[in-house]
């Protein structure tokens, strides 16, 4: 009889482990020594990564970097957005330059920016607006060649992050909260409510829907809502430092817990296997990999349909009828035949909880975040709050 048990429990994790792949991150370069990956950009099949040791070039998909010096001089890249055929990066020392050529060779674009310390840039149509450390953004509507002071409003002037949505900008500052402009900069508009702490790091749109990064965790703001609402994505309270989004998977880099994912903005599971720094500070994209930048020990990536098949694979499984949905105590398992017994999994394939056949199992032991409870041979997954 025991036998008999332990064949039906191997073959349980057996096909719990084939309905959760288990991911692996890599680190690409082990010689990379750019420190503190502040920004990442992929443009043409290059690679880029602003750092506080420099900006480097990679154009074999991580395996090796090459340092872009600014007139031999080490530069501090914040951010990089595309301009026309080449990028802009904003530094902490010398202000928003230019590159045609991956960074071969940097024009300053720096006339009327009387703080050249940028944190954050972005660029629609050859209009750009440049965030300060210190003194609010500026806007330049001829290429980055004059930029203008654009700071009514404006309580707060470092601007850790900018981004256009349809036709507004949102600005995130550092204390002042998230402001928004309809007409580029000449008025700026407080949007801070239902936000705990006014650190803003990250924006990102989802559908009709905006999340916010902050020093203290992930928010949502939905269409016609005018409250920011806390998204629990597994542990509190998190600093968020990077949102973006792939189709309709939103991805997270956070402060000491890695990286979190979502297919729905609701659900979140964990993909730090194999990621041996949790302190995430930049993402991006490129083809089929995802790249991730770190605090100090380098660049990692892992292939795009690893990182996303997890919720796509449970969807294909035999589901299970389980309520309430998220839950704080006791998960009710709706069915009317009674099995074996009651495995949770976490999404990294780690048995956290098993139990004889119930109706009902107490769940409030775990730790808020996303899990699996296999049932005979279904699946259903469940958020517990």
């Amino acid at each position: 009889m025991n036998k008999v048990l332990l064949i039906i429990t191997i073959l349980m994790l057996v096909i719990i482990n084939k309905a959760i792949p288990k991911t692996e991150w890599e680190l690409c370069d082990k010689f990379f020594s750019g420190g503190t990956v502040n920004a990442l950009l992929a443009k043409d099949g290059i690679i880029m990564a602003g750092t506080y040791g420099g900006f480097f070039v990679s154009s074999n998909n991580g395996n090796n970097w090459t340092k872009k010096n600014f007139n031999q001089i080490t530069l501090n890249v914040q951010d990089i957005v595309v301009l026309n055929n080449g990028i802009l990066v904003g530094d902490d020392m010398y202000g928003v330059l230019y590159s045609s050529d991956n960074g071969d060779k940097w024009t300053q674009m720096n006339s009327g920016l009387n703080y050249p310390s940028i944190l954050s840039i972005i660029n629609s149509n050859d209009t750009v607006i440049a965030g300060t450390k210190g003194f609010g953004p500026y806007l330049s509507v001829d290429a980055c060649n004059n930029w203008t002071s654009k700071t009514s409003g404006l309580k707060y002037g470092e601007i850790r992050t900018l981004k256009k949505i349809e036709n507004l900008i949102y600005s995130g500052t550092d204390f002042g909260g998230l402001y928004f402009t309809t007409n580029w900069g000449n008025t700026w508009v407080l949007k801070n409510k239902g936000l705990n702490k006014v650190n803003i790091n990250t924006i990102q749109e989802y559908g009709k829907a905006i999340f916010v990064g902050a020093d203290d965790g992930l928010f949502i703001l939905n269409e016609n809502d005018t409250l920011w609402n806390k998204v629990n994505i597994g542990q509190a309270p998190v600093k968020v430092n990077k949102i973006v989004k792939y189709k309709n998977t939103l991805i997270v880099a956070t402060d000491g817990y890695g990286i979190y994912i979502s297919d729905d903005g609701i659900n979140w599971s964990v993909q730090n296997n194999g990621l041996v720094d949790l302190f995430v500070k930049s993402i991006t994209i490129s083809d089929d990999t995802v790249f991730a930048g770190t605090h100090g020990n380098g660049i990692f990536r892992i292939k795009l349909n690893e990182i996303t098949s997890i919720g796509n694979t449970l969807n294909s499984l035999d589901k299970i009828d389980i309520s309430p949905n998220p839950v704080s105590d006791y998960l009710a398992i709706n069915t009317n035949q009674e099995f074996g017994k009651i495995e949770i999994f976490s999404p990294l394939c780690l048995k956290v909880l098993e139990s004889d056949w119930k109706e009902k199992i107490d769940v409030s032991g775990l730790l808020p975040g996303v899990y699996f409870v296999k049932v005979g041979m279904s699946v259903a997954k469940f958020v517990k709050v």
